[in-house]
């Protein structure tokens, strides 16, 4: 099924994390039961000295550079980002009012720019469900340093599989 083919591809993700060697990875199921100030004061417990970078995925990317804009953290890395989920919907319903209809736009590109971590953004440049102007523009949203890694033949959801070189190097 779908949902467990991501499932594979997460787990292929964090496989190749791990031989990054970092000291500390914790993982969405440990965060159920926490907010982000929680999960902030759990990483500052078990690691003081740690430096700690925030990973997200599509709708994830929001909110890992929402958690950069209200926390000290090292870094971010991005997999297919977005401007806001405003912009997103509007480009796949343009006849429709959908900014109107939207109670939480996700306003990414406002966030990126209240923090000043660095960031890494890869994105599929076939991607159909965000489509990669989103993530040119995204880049330039951020206060600090922000680098877009776009990664030929990939779309949405074939990026750790077509990205694997990229990201292990």
């Amino acid at each position: 099924t779908g949902l467990a083919k991501r499932i594979d591809k997460s787990l292929e993700a964090l496989a190749v994390l791990d031989k990054q060697k970092f000291d500390m990875v914790i993982s969405m199921s440990q965060l159920a039961d926490m907010d982000v100030f929680t999960l902030g004061d759990e990483i500052k417990k078990r690691a003081p000295d740690l430096p700690v970078v925030l990973l997200g995925e599509s709708l994830g990317t929001g909110v890992a550079t929402w958690v950069a804009a209200q926390a000290d953290i090292a870094g971010l890395i991005l997999i297919s980002a977005y401007t806001s989920i405003a912009d997103v919907a509007q480009s796949h319903y343009p006849w429709l009012p959908v900014r109107s209809l939207l109670k939480h736009p996700f306003r990414a590109d406002q966030w990126a720019g209240q923090t000043t971590s660095p960031a890494l953004l890869f994105h599929g440049r076939d991607d159909d469900i965000i489509p990669i102007q989103f993530a040119q523009k995204q880049v330039g949203a951020f206060s600090g340093t922000a680098r877009l890694i776009e990664i030929d033949n990939c779309g949405h959801n074939d990026i750790v599989d077509t990205g694997r070189g990229l990201l292990q190097s």
